[in-house]
């Protein structure tokens, strides 16, 4: 018979009613159904900025459900793989960032807010160009197992490490990263 189709977690349950309700039998009981196959990774087109002008990007999830421009978002899976299989775990705490939050972060920056970092202006964070992620280093920092792998190995992904106050902060910039 009919039934109503539930998402729930990886699952998919369909809930059928059962009997005619005249015994008092009419209970719903979950019928398990395979969950069908969805790619962990839906690519999202939006409004990026580069260099203070909008632009159309393609952004694709990486770690933690942060996101980047998809060439970027390839490489940063492909270096996080190699880290895992060395042992050390990249975790991004920032990757795209819309209008919105950047403008909030740079006011919070300008009126010295407590917890607000360093924050370029609106339109002008390469983060808003879906090629920055803000990696965490722990209250470690250049001495976290992290900075430390990323330094010796990021350039062959094409990322490089360019806000030097930031040990957190690693960009996708491959042609720098060849010259670096």
């Amino acid at each position: 018979g009919a039934g109503v189709v539930l998402a729930v977690g990886g699952g998919v349950r369909v809930w059928r009613a059962r009997g005619t309700g005249a015994e008092g039998d009419d209970v719903k009981k979950p019928e398990e159904k395979p969950a069908p196959l969805v790619s962990q990774s839906v690519d999202v087109e939006v409004i990026g900025y580069v260099s203070g002008q909008p632009s159309r990007i393609v952004l694709r999830t990486i770690s933690n459900g942060k996101k980047l421009r998809q060439d970027a978002a390839d490489k940063f899976n492909a270096m996080s793989q190699a880290a895992a299989a060395a042992g050390v775990q990249l975790t991004v705490n920032s990757g795209f960032r819309s209008q919105e939050e950047q403008k909030a972060l740079h006011d919070g920056y300008m009126q010295k807010l407590p917890g607000y970092n360093l924050a370029a202006a609106p339109g002008w964070s390469n983060h808003q160009g879906g090629i920055s992620a803000d990696i965490s280093t722990g209250n470690l920092g250049r001495s976290s197992p992290q900075y430390e792998w990323l330094r010796i190995n990021a350039r062959r992904f094409g990322f490089i490490n360019d806000v030097g106050s930031e040990a957190w902060h690693w960009t996708y910039k491959p042609t720098a990263a060849l010259l670096a």
